[in-house]
């Protein structure tokens, strides 16, 4: 073979390389570290039919992309470029009611309903509450998820959302078992030793703060009690099994509480 036949292929490999070490450096640069402390939702909106380097913008200026020349970069070499959707983080902002839709109708005219009904309900005085508590209204949507899953009681929504204010106000990590399963690949019903230890951004026994946004769509009890929690003093609560919890003021009385039950747990068994 003859030095001009191949040179085609090496410059070929050449360029396939370099596009490599290109995409391969930018995904280094976006991913090379991992937030420490407490993670930080962000809510960002990218407005229908916007170009890449509008989206790049809109998500530097949300504070949510550090690198944007390597995300842009990756993002040309992977041609993912049409796989960016316009939007917002749906999770939290599906208002949960019964709906009737006649067909034919899209998944996606659904989900727009349904945060159309969240902001008809929600937004005209929630997030003016928010504020004068020292919270985003994601901030608050979020601590309302968590109420969400804790408890279906009514009258348990105000004492676990005071739970959750007091301990943020400590620097307490919330320790919430819905979190930990959130952000749980493959749930099987029990959290696990395992899963408390898994580091990521919803794991709340390893960070502290909230996580970076809701884990459920809460409902406006839930929502109403994030915004106003209880004046108690509760800062452990443990689950009766039966749908409601027992609540305490210091850790020794909690763990008595948590011992109380898993004794009665074993008599049941028996």
């Amino acid at each position: 073979m003859s030095p001009a036949a191949g040179r085609p292929r090496r410059t070929g490999r050449s360029v396939a390389l370099a596009f490599l070490a290109v995409a391969l450096l930018s995904a280094f640069l976006l991913f090379d570290t991992q937030p420490t402390g407490s993670w930080d939702g962000k809510l960002v909106l990218i407005p229908k039919g916007s170009p890449l380097p509008e989206v790049i913008g809109i998500l530097r200026e949300g504070g949510v992309l550090p690198h944007p020349l390597a995300f842009r970069a990756l993002v040309l070499l992977t041609f993912s470029g049409r796989r960016l959707h316009y939007g917002e983080s749906a999770e939290g902002y599906l208002f949960p009611e019964s709906y009737i839709f006649v067909k034919p109708v899209t998944p996606e005219e659904i989900l727009e309903f349904m945060v159309r009904q969240f902001r008809r309900n929600v937004l005209p005085d929630a997030e003016k509450r928010a504020k004068e508590a020292g919270l985003s209204l994601h901030q608050a949507v979020t601590i309302a998820s968590i109420i969400e899953k804790e408890t279906r009681l009514e009258e348990e929504k105000p004492i676990v959302s005071a739970v959750i204010r007091r301990r943020l106000d400590l620097g307490m990590p919330l320790q919430m078992d819905p979190t930990v399963i959130y952000g749980v690949k493959r749930f099987d019903g029990t959290v696990t030793r395992k899963d408390l230890r898994t580091a990521g951004p919803y794991n709340t026994y390893r960070n502290r703060g909230l996580p970076p946004g809701p884990i459920a769509n809460p409902g406006l009890a839930s929502l109403a009690a994030a915004l106003n929690p209880s004046k108690s003093e509760y800062l452990y609560f443990v689950s009766k099994n039966d749908g409601s919890h027992t609540f305490s003021r210091t850790f020794p009385e909690h763990n008595r509480a948590v011992e109380r039950f898993r004794r009665a747990a074993r008599e049941d068994e028996e």
